[in-house]
């Protein structure tokens, strides 16, 4: 992988999502996972990703938790977070995630042009 382009890491539950998010962004180094645990490692590793794309529903721990975990760790706590979830989550978890510092909040099935904007803008 090329050192100079941005690192996303994508986190969700759902393979076909994580290589549908993966594949719209082909000019990133993108890592995918589903486990919370892993994305945590990742995050705090000596190389953590510049962006974070995690899926509000996750096999291993709660999303919000996740972001928790991250906000407090100031080695981590700048990494940008945009939540993706389906189109009939409730306003209160939105509202939730947006609280916990994420710059987004994108609903499934995401819309590539616009999403891939929003992301890029933030590299």
């Amino acid at each position: 992988m090329n050192p100079c382009r941005p690192a996303l890491l994508v986190v969700d539950d759902t393979p076909h999502s994580q290589s549908l998010t993966a594949e719209l962004f082909i000019d990133c180094r993108a890592q995918v996972t589903r486990l919370g645990h892993v994305a945590l490692a990742m995050c705090t590793s000596c190389s953590p990703p510049h962006l974070l794309l995690l899926g509000v529903m996750m096999s291993d721990m709660d999303s919000f938790e996740l972001a928790i975990r991250l906000g407090k760790d100031v080695r981590v706590s700048r990494i940008p977070i945009i939540f993706i979830s389906t189109i009939n989550d409730p306003i209160f978890r939105r509202r939730r995630g947006l609280e916990l510092g994420a710059i987004h909040f994108e609903t499934k099935p995401v819309e590539p042009a616009p999403f891939k904007s929003r992301v890029g803008n933030q590299f």
